[in-house]
């Protein structure tokens, strides 16, 4: 019998909710999480609490740096779309489907949910792997 873990947040007024990947999802996701994120980054948000992430998003040249960054990363293994495997099993109140706000699932809605909102991407999918990858 599978035992997953429900976690919920609210980042930027949309409260979301993963439950963690099974096992073998999980290992086949990991490395390329870490390839994009890159290890010190990875680091530096396992290590900090939840006000010191949010200070760090707040601040636009750091969050572009790291935009940037992960964009480079990702780049150099057309892997950038396991952040959106990642949210397979995360959902909101407020997915964004064209001028619609209705409750669903992150992973269906990813391209109309995210465009134009990588900050927000960002944000979720660090939390997604803190949930799945390190929480208790």
């Amino acid at each position: 019998m599978a035992i997953t873990k429900t976690h919920t947040k609210v980042i930027e007024g949309i409260t979301y909710t993963t439950t963690t990947l099974p096992a073998s999802a999980g290992l086949t996701i990991l490395p390329k999480v870490m390839s994009i994120f890159g290890e010190a980054l990875i680091g530096l948000f396992f290590a900090v609490d939840d006000e010191s992430k949010a200070e760090v998003f707040a601040n636009p040249k750091v969050l572009g740096a790291i935009i940037a960054k992960v964009a480079e990363n990702a780049a150099a293994d057309n892997a950038l779309l396991v952040l959106k495997d990642l949210l397979v099993s995360t959902e909101c109140d407020r997915v964004s489907i064209g001028d619609a706000e209705v409750p669903g699932n992150v992973h269906s809605h990813f391209d109309g949910h995210f465009a134009g909102r990588y900050r927000h991407l960002m944000e979720v999918a660090l939390w997604v792997g803190t949930s799945n990858f390190i929480a208790p």
